[in-house]
């Protein structure tokens, strides 16, 4: 439980992003992202706090439009349906008026 441990809990997610600019030049843009791993049996509060609903949005439309052109038979409407489902289960805090 020294500085070492705060490292061996954290963890690096690289994006490599290549693509043609309006002048016809290829680019390559690199994101890289930090976090701390958390064991959401042990501490749900801390991965709550840390979730972005714009880009969960972003990633579900993402991979269903990637689903949709890789499975012939993709029901798009019920696979959403049932992940959206589960994903507001999990983060979401609902309270009623």
């Amino acid at each position: 439980s020294g500085p070492g441990a705060a490292l061996q809990d954290q963890f690096f997610l690289q994006f490599i992003t290549r693509y043609l600019h309006a002048s016809g030049e290829l680019r390559c843009r690199v994101t890289t992202l930090t976090r701390r791993w958390v064991d959401a049996a042990i501490n749900a509060a801390e991965l709550v706090t840390g979730f972005d609903q714009e880009t969960a949005a972003v990633v579900m439309a993402r991979l269903a439009s990637f689903k949709m052109e890789q499975e012939e038979d993709f029901d798009a409407t019920r696979w959403l349906d049932r992940s959206l489902i589960r994903l507001c289960a999990k983060f979401g805090d609902y309270r009623k008026d």
